[in-house]
């Protein structure tokens, strides 16, 4: 079958036998299948039908690690029941820009990968395969790396976003027309083809959560001061393979 199911398509009755609501499986990114995103979504109260109101959505960005525990039945998904609320939570794999690559998600911009946008993509499939979800403005949460990326997709999509919650993003990016992307937004345009729209930006819901564990650099600065040598000893380790702020 090549046409896209809907659960318009399903009775209710079988939504769930169909993997259409509950725990979706992974699926491959259509627009890129190195990408893919999974949802969980609450059967009881997703509707479908013209008159059903539609379920906010909340999207969920994974920190460096890629755990996605939280939606195998962890918190996120007591959220999602009680909010209620459905959640779609991407994954960008490790290594999309060379073998030693953790980071390149988190800047929406490398050498393969335009991460806001395979986002934005990942919208426009879920649009019609789930019409009882609200994708036009969604809220956004991540943490540690998925803080970072959830931080910089405010700057370039603000217009998309009813809210967000980042937490302790490490590397942040300030509105500083004096630093370069991802520091600052000095390039931005350039980069990007937009620019900084701080009247929408000051329309989204923001929250910014910084724990008491948080203050300490992550493997300590030996050794990130390891790591810049061996940067200046191997000029071939790209931004993308190792990226230093």
């Amino acid at each position: 079958m090549n046409k896209t199911l809907s659960t318009d398509d399903v009775p209710p009755q079988f939504l769930k036998a169909a993997y259409l609501v509950g725990h979706v499986p992974l699926k491959a990114l259509a627009s890129d299948a190195r990408i893919s995103y999974t949802l969980y979504i609450p059967p009881t109260h997703y509707k479908t039908g013209p008159n059903a109101k539609k379920l906010p959505l909340l999207v969920w960005i994974h920190g460096t690690r890629r755990k996605l525990d939280a939606l195998d039945g962890g918190d996120l998904v007591s959220f999602a029941e009680s909010t209620p609320c459905a959640i779609l939570a991407p994954l960008f794999p490790a290594g999309l820009d060379g073998p030693n690559d953790l980071d390149s998600y988190k800047s929406m911009r490398s050498k393969t990968l335009r991460s806001d946008l395979a986002l934005l993509s990942m919208l426009d499939e879920i649009a019609p395969r789930w019409p009882g979800l609200e994708t036009e403005r969604f809220f956004m949460l991540g943490f540690s790396g998925g803080g970072q990326f959830v931080h910089r997709f405010l700057y370039l999509h603000p217009e998309r976003l009813l809210g967000i919650s980042v937490g302790a993003p490490g590397r942040a990016t300030m509105l500083d027309l004096t630093l370069n992307w991802p520091n600052g937004i000095a390039d931005l345009e350039s980069l990007f083809g937009l620019a900084v729209d701080r009247k929408l930006i000051r329309r989204v819901a923001i929250q910014l959560a910084v724990g008491s564990a948080d203050n300490e650099v992550h493997g300590g600065n030996e050794f990130w001061e390891w790591l810049q040598k061996l940067k200046g000893k191997d000029p071939k380790l790209s931004e993308g393979e190792i990226w230093l702020p």
